[in-house]
């Protein structure tokens, strides 16, 4: 599951969307996957991971909700909540996606083969912003 929240449009009276507030291009998705405020993924490969946080390994994925902001001027924070098969760690207690869970798979169609990822190309689709 991936959602967005607070994402600003203009809407006719109706109801309708009709266009995004504004564009917000690759820093969206910088901000999301790499930044400060952005959802943390384990280090390592998918057969060893290990905790972005403190590097000690990771074992045994179970249901994480992860959370990302992007901020933009004149906006209010606009968060992405998912919840996924991930890891949280033992030893520094942070919740995290695994290792590559959001690369695409595919350089040029850009698809993501993991359900997350897909659930992520869906969120995106849906908002109206290209993947």
């Amino acid at each position: 599951m991936v959602e967005f929240t607070n994402f600003p449009y203009k809407a006719c009276t109706c109801g309708h969307i009709v266009r995004w507030a504004f564009d917000p291009g690759t820093d969206f998705s910088d901000q999301l996957f790499f930044g400060e405020n952005a959802v943390r993924t384990a280090r390592g490969s998918t057969g060893a991971p290990t905790c972005r946080r403190c590097g000690a390994p990771l074992h045994g994925q179970q249901q994480v909700t992860l959370m990302a902001t992007a901020q933009f001027d004149n906006f209010a924070p606009i968060e992405m909540h998912m919840r996924l098969l991930g890891y949280h760690c033992p030893a520094c207690g942070l919740d995290q996606a695994p290792p590559h869970e959001f690369d695409a798979r595919d350089i040029h169609t850009r698809s993501r083969s993991s359900p997350t990822g897909k659930a992520l190309d869906a969120a995106v689709e849906s908002i109206g912003l290209d993947r």
